[in-house]
């Protein structure tokens, strides 16, 4: 219920609280970002109702909200200094499908989807560690995984990897009714 986060100098000695943050009845910690040399980091918070994103200075102070918006963000998925951009999964309208947004660290320009539009269904990424490419997976309940290798934050497909078209064919044979939840 609650958690509080330490800045620790090994050279000094000295610790300091940079953060504590409470919950009358959960607290669901995400790993800890940091960026700008180690002058700030991003924290998933619940301190406005919804699971948001927020950029602390190192030395302490008030947030910066990242993530704008009646949503909850579902984890950070990377984060792109060169280009100011943090990378995140949220599924704002429907949540059985999810998608990759980008937040600037500055916190200007809002929120942004990155995803395409279609096609619709769960959409997972595993970011390079510069934040340049991803591994992109989309599948739903009525078909297989495809998965390519696309550039961010264009969203521009360079390659399938692994396109899953013999199991696609398999299944679309079956002329099986659309599935609906």
């Amino acid at each position: 219920q609650e958690v509080s986060l330490y800045r620790a100098n090994p050279t000094t000695g000295t610790i300091r609280k940079i953060l504590t943050e409470r919950d009358d009845t959960w607290l669901d910690l995400q790993p800890v970002h940091w960026v700008s040399g180690g002058q700030a980091f991003l924290w998933v918070s619940e301190r406005d109702g919804w699971r948001h994103l927020y950029r602390f200075s190192s030395e302490g102070g008030e947030p910066e909200l990242l993530t704008p918006g009646d949503f909850d963000i579902l984890s950070v998925e990377g984060v792109d200094e060169t280009t100011g951009l943090v990378y995140f999964i949220a599924s704002p309208d429907d949540p059985g499908q999810r998608y990759l947004y980008q937040a600037h660290l500055d916190g200007g320009a809002g929120v942004q989807r990155v995803t395409p539009t279609e096609p619709a269904g769960t959409h997972v990424y595993d970011i390079s560690p510069r934040g340049s490419f991803a591994w992109h997976t989309i599948s739903s309940a009525d078909t297989p995984p495809v998965t390519e290798m696309v550039s961010l934050p264009d969203h521009e497909s360079l390659r399938t990897v692994v396109d899953n078209a013999e199991l696609t064919e398999r299944i679309q044979a079956l002329d099986l009714s659309p599935t609906e939840f």
